[in-house]
């Protein structure tokens, strides 16, 4: 839980974001029209979430398995 409030802070942190016209042609955004926070957060979120996830299908594909051996 507290990796989730780390990467929170991180995403709401705007200190550390690059301001825009720093660099000619820099607009300040990795993505832009996406503010730089919000892309953190999101794909922090979407990591925390994917890694559950992956362990839940892995672990329903070898029941599957077990399964297949039994009735086949």
């Amino acid at each position: 839980m507290s990796t989730l409030w780390f990467l929170a802070a991180l995403a709401l942190d705007d200190r550390t974001l690059p301001t825009p016209g720093e660099n000619p042609g820099e607009t300040g955004s990795f993505l832009p029209g996406i503010p730089d926070n919000l892309l953190i957060l999101v794909v922090s979120i979407g990591a925390l979430l994917a890694v559950p996830t992956l362990k839940v299908a892995v672990l329903l594909l070898r029941e599957f398995k077990f399964w297949l051996r039994e009735h086949l």
